[in-house]
């Protein structure tokens, strides 16, 4: 399953245009009754795709301010295995 979300990752440019395309497809050859019921979820999965970016953005910037502050060093978060906010 993971090589699958790798491949997907490494594709982008290709996988977003794809699965626009069948998202719309799917639209156009499904029933009404079940595209209505889909529109309820378009709220709570827009949610849960933005939530997590802003959450790790706030956690950013708390720690580059401990960094400028002085309280946080980056050998210190290294050694935390806090390696994600550098890559």
């Amino acid at each position: 399953m993971w090589s699958l979300f790798i491949k997907i990752n490494k594709n982008l440019v290709l996988a977003i245009p794809v699965m626009m395309a069948a998202g719309f497809a799917f639209g156009l050859f499904s029933q009404e009754a079940m595209v209505k019921s889909l529109k309820g979820l378009i709220m709570p999965l827009t949610f849960l795709m933005v939530y997590p970016m802003m959450v790790i953005k706030q956690i950013v910037i708390i720690v580059f301010v401990l960094m400028a502050l002085g309280y946080v060093t980056r050998q210190a978060l290294w050694k935390k295995k806090l390696r994600c906010f550098w890559g």
